[in-house]
């Protein structure tokens, strides 16, 4: 196991596990939670780096964290976690430090099935297969409205539904629209954690551009319909959307008839 004390951000072509904790003053008694790294080192040897590092130095790290916020980190405390990629994203292994749950975050950073994002179709035959959210902003040439969802949420359905609405009244926008499940087997990129509203995670909705100024609002709250999420991307989107003005209506009375049918469509 490599101990890098010096906690450095370097990118290096392979894929890494980092546990963070205060090990220079803890080191003997966090001898359970090293056992457990040890053996899945010894398990993915040639595939995947194990590094311990002092949480005093985690700011290096990644620029939303502050070593001063793990002042309550003890001897009885598991490690902090992360996994970088090959590309050098970083994700949170926000499970229970066991065995178990870390072998399954490691075997979904090898297969690439980390922070997945599906972008929504007018049907859910429709939509295309999950891909790595971080992926997707590099390749897609188009905006994303992305809502982040708990599957747990008593909302999730109905707001899902009316994210396809906004995909059919959308199709010839320059705009997708994506759902990323915040849900225990997908493990999410580091960036997430450092919203304060993605606590509770109720259906927030981010936009996401590689436009200069292409978006003048970021974090959201859920609509109450998708007439409403409508008018929100409607107001905010810059350059405007081609078929509505920026009060959400469209630009073409006889188009705003086909909007009425997936206003009341079930």
């Amino acid at each position: 196991m490599s101990v890098n004390s010096s906690g450095s951000s370097e990118k290096l072509n392979t894929i890494r596990i980092v546990a963070f904790h205060y090990f220079a003053s803890h080191y003997k008694q966090l001898y359970k939670w090293l056992e457990t790294i040890a053996t899945l080192e010894l398990e993915y040897e040639g595939r995947i780096t194990f590094e311990i590092r002092d949480i005093k130095n985690i700011n290096n790290f990644h620029r939303s964290l502050d070593s001063a916020n793990f002042g309550s980190y003890r001897a009885n405390v598991a490690p902090r976690l992360y996994g970088v990629d090959k590309d050098g994203f970083i994700y949170t292994m926000h499970m229970l430090f066991s065995y178990k749950y870390i072998r399954d975050f490691c075997d979904k950073l090898l297969e690439g099935k980390v922070f997945e994002a599906i972008v929504l179709g007018s049907a859910k035959e429709f939509d295309l297969p999950p891909r790595n959210f971080y992926h997707l902003i590099n390749q897609s040439s188009k905006d994303l409205f992305v809502m982040f969802y708990d599957p747990a949420w008593y909302q999730c359905t109905l707001q899902l539904g009316k994210l396809r609405k906004l995909t059919k009244i959308l199709v010839n926008e320059e705009i997708n629209i994506v759902i990323v499940n915040r849900g225990q087997q997908n493990y999410l990129g580091i960036d997430v954690d450092t919203w304060s509203e993605s606590s509770c995670f109720e259906g927030i909705t981010r936009f996401v551009t590689k436009r200069t100024n292409g978006w003048i609002s970021n974090t959201e709250r859920p609509h109450d319909s998708f007439r409403g999420y409508l008018r929100y991307i409607a107001k905010h989107i810059n350059p405007e959307l081609k078929e509505y003005n920026k009060e959400g209506e469209s630009r073409y009375p006889d188009k705003a008839i086909v909007d009425l049918q997936y206003l009341f469509e079930l």
